[in-house]
């Protein structure tokens, strides 16, 4: 990651209780959408501070998303998202840039192939043993890609998405773990940073993500 440029995100040390705007954003306006959210884990020697969110119901979808998509993949440099996928028991996760938009996500990102235009890290327990990178058209045109990377549920992960020349690299931890050239977004789609979760409406789920910061780089 380089950091030279125009960058805009979200950082979980600045957001009071679940209140995206209290001086959590910089260029950007997350919000929560159907989801709740724990008192905020404190810094440690090793991880800054991180909001715990799971979802308001356990049919839909829930999380937090940009208000405005205003990214597309013709702009984007670098996107990243640090959070912990903390519960693996009937769970969906999506992670990266949709353009599903805040009034629709929660009743169309709970699929494990939305109706959407979508750059992502998919974590589905019914059908991902490790994370799947994604990239969308729709729900039929659909590439995933395994990441060979699982969960590590009590530890938090660096997501991170770089399109460029017609395909999309995809990293976690800062190692490049796929690469996808087809069913990848035109470049003038406006999408919107998003991290949601799902619990496929079975009470059994322990859905929840600790999330700590998004950031996006643009070009100039």
């Amino acid at each position: 990651m380089t950091w030279p440029g125009n960058w805009v995100g979200c950082n979980a040390a600045g957001i009071v209780g679940f209140d995206l705007s209290e001086g959590a954003n910089v260029g950007t306006s997350m919000e929560g959408f159907n989801s709740d959210a724990s008192t905020a884990l404190s810094p440690n020697a090793t991880q800054g501070r991180a909001i715990p969110v799971a979802g308001a119901s356990l049919s839909t979808s829930g999380g937090i998303i940009d208000q405005s998509p205003n990214v597309t993949t013709g702009i984007l440099q670098d996107w990243f998202a640090k959070l912990t996928i903390a519960g693996t028991t009937s769970s969906r996760y999506w992670i990266g840039l949709s353009d599903a938009g805040i009034y629709a996500a929660s009743s169309v990102m709970n699929s494990d192939s939305p109706s959407a235009n979508i750059v992502g890290f998919r974590f589905a327990t019914d059908v991902d043993t490790n994370v799947q990178a994604v990239c969308q058209t729709s729900s039929s045109l659909q590439t995933v890609v395994d990441t060979g990377v699982a969960p590590t549920t009590s530890t938090p992960q660096v997501f991170e998405i770089v399109p460029g020349g017609g395909g999309v690299e995809f990293y976690i931890d800062d190692t490049l773990v796929a690469t996808i050239t087809t069913n990848v977004p035109a470049d003038t789609v406006a999408m919107n940073s998003i991290v949601c979760l799902d619990g496929y409406g079975s009470g059994s789920t322990n859905f929840q993500f600790n999330f700590y910061y998004f950031y996006m780089q643009l070009a100039p």
